[in-house]
């Protein structure tokens, strides 16, 4: 059994929470002021090892995180692997259609399709080649404690942490929430999201697509090769349904559910399925507590934007710490310093939760005035140029309020 202490302990492993122990790791340089540690339950480093085969779990990151990645020096790494761009996106439904094209914005790409395993695997190696952060994998957390000001973290290896700051990036059910006893707004859709890499008779192009079906939302998302991966959120009976049948039968309704867009296709992946629901936790932080990513809210899956807002919150906690580290009293868990964090992300993180939300009620909805306004909501957009690249603006992540760091010399162009 190991006692040690620690200033900030990170709890989750996967993307928002490596991506902040890298963001840590960047900001300090060369000093070893902070003592850190990140904990996961998986034994990460197997699971997301580079290999040919492609990951089923996808992000479709925006330009702003693109420009961290660089930041972080991670970017390279990520794109030699795998790193799709996608240019132009459509989106259209039964009556009408709209397409954003990152040419009408002066930028070559709207963003780029990388696989959940491309992402992760750099961040892991930088934080292992690091001497900042230790990394502690299938490590199970049993129990969490109070401290005075501090929190005592217990593994089930009998390893015994305490920290100045406890940082949940566990996901949806996050377990340091529960402990420090935040209370979340959420419902569920009543929706399963299948995924799965695909082939396509017919070449992407480079375009995001997305049918709005009455029964939820298909999007095609370009891969490499030709390939595409998709994201087929339907009412959970459906959903099951779908899951049911053979790759051949599920292949032909995928194909008709998509208007034959991209002619035939084969499955290259197996299909999995996950429940989509949205949760916003009521208070990100507490006194040596904070929440970031999906520990914090959840969003509808049908704009990709759940990945892009947890890794902002990420390097906008990483940017409030790091400007504090020089006052000779500096506290990680000071909890002044946890809300200045938690201003900066809430209204931002429930704007996007709102649209989203909005956006999936308004297509799902069976009443026809509603619908009526939809349709001409989207004859609308698509013939005002200004409200159009306003909307790309938004949806590229380069507006509103942005760490400094994150940014370096320049905007991604």
């Amino acid at each position: 059994m190991n006692n040690k202490e620690y200033d900030i302990v990170i709890v989750g492993g996967s993307v928002v929470g490596a991506l902040f122990a890298c963001a840590m790791q960047k900001l300090l340089g060369d000093q070893n002021s902070l003592r850190i540690a990140l904990i996961d339950s998986s034994d990460l480093q197997q699971q997301v090892k580079p290999c040919a085969d492609y990951d089923s779990r996808v992000f479709a990151i925006n330009l702003a995180t693109q420009n961290i990645l660089i930041q972080l020096g991670l970017w390279d790494e990520i794109k030699a692997v795998r790193a799709t761009p996608f240019n132009n996106m459509y989106v259209w439904n039964a009556d009408s259609h709209i397409e954003f094209n990152s040419a009408d914005i002066a930028y070559d790409r709207l963003g780029y399709i990388v696989e959940q395993r491309t992402l992760l695997w750099p961040a892991l190696a930088q934080l292992k080649q690091g001497f900042q952060v230790d990394l502690y994998y299938s490590q199970q957390v049993s129990a969490f404690s109070r401290v005075g000001d501090n929190v005592e973290i217990k593994l089930e290896s009998g390893d015994v942490f305490r920290t100045r700051l406890l940082v949940g990036a566990d996901g949806a059910n996050s377990q340091v929430r529960k402990f420090a006893g935040i209370d979340t707004l959420a419902w569920s859709y009543d929706q399963k999201a299948i995924v799965a890499t695909v082939s396509t008779e017919k070449d992407h192009e480079f375009i995001a697509a997305q049918n709005f079906l009455q029964t939820g939302p298909l999007a095609f998302l370009p891969l490499d090769a030709g390939l595409s991966s998709i994201v087929w959120s339907a009412d959970t009976e459906l959903a099951e349904d779908l899951m049911a049948l053979d790759d051949a039968t599920f292949c032909v309704r995928l194909q008709h559910s998509f208007a034959s867009r991209l002619g035939k296709v084969e499955l290259v992946t197996p299909r999995a399925a996950f429940p989509l629901q949205c949760q916003h936790s009521k208070q990100y932080s507490k006194p040596g507590i904070v929440l970031i990513g999906d520990s914090a809210h959840v969003i509808h899956p049908l704009a990709g934007q759940g990945v892009n807002l947890g890794i902002m919150d990420a390097m906008m906690l990483a940017q409030t710490l790091a400007d504090e580290l020089t006052h000779s009293n500096f506290n990680p868990g000071n909890y002044a310093l946890l809300r200045r964090y938690e201003r900066s992300r809430k209204s931002e993180n429930l704007m996007m939760m709102g649209v989203m939300d909005g956006f999936k009620r308004l297509f799902g909805t069976q009443l026809v005035p509603l619908q009526q306004l939809r349709n001409f909501g989207l004859r609308f957009v698509a013939q005002s140029p200004l409200l159009k690249n306003t909307i790309m603006v938004k949806a590229l992540g380069l507006s509103g309020e942005i760490p400094e760091f994150v940014l370096g010399s320049e905007r991604v162009s």
